[in-house]
């Protein structure tokens, strides 16, 4: 089962990863959750400590990012984000089809 239909599928998928701008659409939800200005969100920007999100914002912050992009989080990979860039790479990582 499979085989070439697959394999362009996750090309495809692959290439829709790398066109999305993962960042903006975080940036996005942070805008819109957080109530701050695009200008303020740094990509190496700490959320806890420079801009004061607490942990009831973290968990709204992981619900909004799970919903907008379609993917879960576990606990474990939450207690990572502190800020842009690390946020981005993990959900990138979700993104990218499995493929095996």
């Amino acid at each position: 089962m499979g085989g070439r239909g697959d394999k362009r599928r996750s090309a495809y998928l692959i290439r829709r990863v790398e066109k999305m701008d993962v960042k903006a659409k975080i940036k996005d939800v942070l805008v819109n959750l957080l109530k701050v200005k695009h200008q303020e969100l740094k990509d190496d920007l700490n959320l806890q400590s420079s801009i004061g999100v607490d942990s009831t914002e973290m968990v709204e912050t992981v619900i909004a990012l799970e919903k907008a992009f379609g993917v879960k989080l576990s606990p474990k990979e939450i207690t990572k984000f502190s800020t842009i860039n690390e946020i981005e790479k993990n959900i990138k990582s979700k993104l990218q089809p499995r493929v095996g």
